[in-house]
């Protein structure tokens, strides 16, 4: 098995964690690449998150955060499902605050 890398990384304000340089330039993490932080029996899990290179329109992004919510099924009400995703479909245009 191929000896991974290890390094210390640095929690500051605001929780900000400071990924140490090297691993930044290994996996080609730039200002604004995005992560997924995963919870786990032993700690917190970073990975890059994979965006798909077929995302070339708002519709596509649309359907793909839509696609996210279904991780949620089951601990939120269908009801709730259906408003979230016509808030998305609207772009967030007309949102009742109040109904939440």
């Amino acid at each position: 098995m191929a000896l991974m890398m290890k390094e210390t990384g640095r929690v500051g304000k605001s929780g900000v964690f400071t990924i140490p340089a090297a691993l930044r330039e290994r996996f080609d993490l730039q200002d604004g690449s995005m992560l997924i932080a995963e919870e786990r029996e032993d700690g917190i899990f970073l990975r890059p998150a994979e965006v798909s290179a077929s995302i070339s329109s708002t519709e596509d992004l649309v359907a793909l955060r839509s696609q996210m919510f279904l991780k949620y099924a089951g601990s939120i009400s269908n009801e709730d499902l259906d408003l979230m995703e016509s808030a998305i479909e609207e772009h967030c245009e007309r949102i009742d605050h109040d109904g939440w």
